[in-house]
């Protein structure tokens, strides 16, 4: 009895067992190179060897296809830019993606107040400027003031000072005083407008202090700001940390240094050149002669004094190619120089060997 009882229990339990079907109805797939369908289990459907073909899988589908037919690989989107790549688009230096696919925002060089450069190594650069051509100050859209100083350099953080950057390119806050009054914040002179505080002058900028005396200013020597460019001894040169730098010799370039910038020009400027007593004299990079002899006077080879009275004994000039000696106070035929005639820099005329 318990027998029959343990068989029609274990019949009970294997009634109750759900068979999964081996495959999805049309489903398809290759056993070495013969291509099957699920029907009532899978069952062949094409010798794909029988024809010469292969079994493999084209275009997400499994069919028959020649061996030597290479599925198409699929490359993806196309890139558009190489990894870390930079440009500049609107004032906006942007980096590419990892992927290559996009580019995206690095740097804003408008709220800067900056320059986006596309030459060499794209970057933010300070915007050139020109002092009393463009203002002398002005403001960033992030509340910085800034100052002309060849290139616009940062002067205030209006903002981080708690005040705005007023539309006179300097900072101004908020606060009652009395009007004429000043003071120094921050090494900084502000004077008050009657209805808030105004910055004068950054004296840190210039590596000054300030005193807010009688007088109200800057003290101490003054340091150029960074990035300030000037022109000096024909060379070019940029305030880095307090202290000017050479960034271009425009004498070793046959030009000029003009607006901070070398240039090209027709002559050095306060150079003189001497053919007999016709002087050859360099302004501005421009050449006017000046005859010294209807003056009554000699040719020089110096700025300061191009036409002289008299010659000097034992000096001498040049007339083209031939060296003259000066005796007694006049200049004498003395020797033709077989590569020319020229000055030193003392004015002294020799024959060049």
């Amino acid at each position: 009895m318990k027998l029959l009882l343990l068989s029609a229990a274990l019949l009970s339990v294997s009634a109750c067992v759900i068979v999964e079907p081996e495959c999805e109805p049309a489903e398809t797939r290759c056993m070495g190179d013969v291509l099957e369908i699920c029907g009532e289990g899978w069952m062949p459907l094409n010798d794909c060897a029988a024809d010469g073909l292969v079994c493999r899988e084209v275009r997400g589908n499994l069919s028959c296809t020649n061996a030597t037919t290479m599925p198409p690989v699929d490359a993806g989107p196309s890139r558009v830019c190489d990894p870390s790549e930079l440009r500049c688009e609107q004032g906006i230096l942007q980096r590419c993606a990892g992927n290559g696919l996009e580019w995206g925002a690095d740097t804003n060089c408008n709220e800067r107040g900056q320059t986006c450069v596309t030459t060499g190594q794209q970057a933010c650069e300070p915007s050139p400027c020109m002092r009393g051509t463009d203002d002398e100050f002005r403001c960033t859209s992030l509340g910085v003031s800034q100052i002309c100083a060849g290139v616009y350099a940062t002067y205030a953080d209006c903002d981080a000072l708690g005040g705005v950057c007023a539309s006179n390119g300097l900072c101004f806050r908020a606060e009652p005083c009395t009007n004429g009054e000043e003071r120094c914040t921050n090494n900084m002179l502000e004077r008050c407008t009657g209805d808030g505080w105004a910055l004068r002058e950054n004296c840190s900028i210039t590596g000054q202090t300030c005193a807010d005396n009688f007088e109200g200013r800057c003290e101490g020597p003054r340091t150029c700001i960074t990035g300030e460019v000037q022109c000096s001894q024909n060379r070019v040169e940029t305030c880095s940390e307090g202290t000017y730098e050479v960034t271009d010799d425009c004498a070793a370039q046959g030009k000029e240094c003009r607006g901070n910038v070398c240039v090209e020009v027709a002559c050095q400027s306060g150079s003189v050149t001497c053919d007999g007593d016709l002087a050859s004299i360099c302004e501005a990079g421009m050449i006017y002669e000046r005859d010294c002899a209807a003056e009554g006077k000699v040719c020089s080879p110096i700025a300061s004094r191009p036409c002289r009275d008299t010659c000097i004994n034992n000096t001498g000039r040049c007339r083209g190619s031939t060296l003259e000696a000066c005796q007694n106070g006049v200049y004498v035929v003395g020797m033709e120089c077989a590569n020319g005639c020229t000055y030193d820099d003392t004015g002294y005329a020799f024959c060049q060997p």
